[in-house]
């Protein structure tokens, strides 16, 4: 049954309650409610166990490597050899065609700068800029950097010099790009931006990771992140400044359970027919499969 646990404060991440395929429609229901666009991906990290991380747009599922630990709504690591690989995937529309826009939108927390350089989200096959497609990452003096490989170049972005994050509590990163510019922004304030084009580069024989990068030549993992996660998020658009508010004041606007929709059973239908406003066993209600309601509005 679905219910209003946790909903009423914005910084308490939602229990999971429900299977992926009706999180995925929540997911499609809020951005559509709300007015934001649908993720191309989105990872949660509220799983509490186990070495999957589910991404609800049910397009790339993580892998946590070296036994990054289960901290209630979140995971920590200790900048050892953890991470959290993505596979190859990469920024792209639905129809994996490239794009000129995206906005990677990453809450965590960094517990420790003993390594200035550590990787919160990336997909690099070296250290070295050139070898970079996207990424966050932290810098000499608690600030955020960010790399972004747009036509054939990558660039690299550094926050203006009067900001900085604090160590053990949890922030919002993003990096916004436009087709115009790129935008390092830090819970919903930009801290520094610079002109760029073209559109954003893919590389299906690399993997991208969540806490940690790579070298494709020794294999050697490195710049791992010494803090923890809580969601992650990437638009295959660049957010308005409307829809970037609204993400950062609920990071966990998208996977919350609207009170509309309070009461609904959420389990598997199985072989459920029917008509319902004149159609013969609909697919989907409300945008919702009909296959993960048992009951609408109490009625089997």
């Amino acid at each position: 049954m679905i219910t209003p646990t946790d909903n009423k404060n914005l910084r308490i991440k939602p229990k999971w309650q429900l299977p992926i395929g009706v999180m995925n429609s929540i997911v499609v229901y809020n951005a559509n409610k709300l007015g934001l666009p649908v993720p191309i991906h989105l990872w949660p990290f509220f799983e509490g166990a186990g070495n999957t991380i589910h991404d609800l747009m049910c397009v790339q599922d993580g892998t946590m490597v070296n036994t990054p630990t289960w901290q209630g709504d979140c995971i920590k690591q200790t900048g050892n050899t953890e991470r959290t690989d993505l596979g190859t995937m990469d920024i792209t529309d639905r129809s994996g065609a490239s794009v000129n826009q995206c906005t990677i939108v990453v809450d965590c927390t960094v517990d420790s700068m003993t390594d200035i350089d550590q990787r919160i989200i990336t997909k690099e096959s070296t250290h070295n800029a050139i070898d970079i497609y996207w990424m966050i990452s932290t810098y000499t003096g608690n600030k955020i950097r960010i790399r972004l490989r747009a036509g054939v170049s990558t660039i690299t972005l550094l926050p203006g010099p009067t900001w900085v994050f604090e160590l053990g509590k949890q922030f919002q990163t993003m990096l916004r790009y436009d087709g115009v510019n790129v935008e390092v922004y830090v819970d919903g304030i930009r801290t520094g931006y610079t002109g760029k084009t073209g559109n954003v580069g893919i590389d299906n024989t690399m993997d991208a990771m969540i806490g940690g990068g790579h070298t494709s030549t020794s294999s050697a993992y490195g710049n791992q992140l010494d803090g923890k996660i809580y969601i992650a998020q990437i638009f295959p658009v660049a957010l308005t400044k409307y829809q970037m508010q609204i993400i950062n004041e609920d990071p966990y606007c998208l996977i919350r359970v609207p009170p509309e929709l309070y009461g609904y059973v959420a389990s598997v239908a199985a072989g459920w027919t029917g008509t319902i406003n004149g159609v013969t066993n609909p697919e989907k209600i409300n945008g919702v499969s009909v296959a993960n309601i048992v009951k609408v509005s109490g009625v089997s």
